[in-house]
């Protein structure tokens, strides 16, 4: 699994109400930035600081 991937398969299971681990939020926030910082995100930088925003979100609540 890319990190693209693993990140899009946590938000999903955060907008389904699924059970995430402080550790899957902490990983895809880190991918996150990582694919941000090398301009490698493939989706637009509004649609990674919205999934940015609700991991941090969701992180919150932990």
């Amino acid at each position: 699994m890319t990190e693209y991937d693993f990140i899009k398969t946590v938000t999903v299971k955060i907008d389904n109400r699924q059970s995430v681990s402080k550790k899957e939020i902490n990983t895809a926030l880190n991918y996150l930035h990582a694919l941000q910082s090398s301009n490698a995100y493939p989706g637009s930088k509004i649609e990674a600081m919205h999934i940015g925003g609700v991991l941090a979100d969701e992180l919150s609540k932990k």
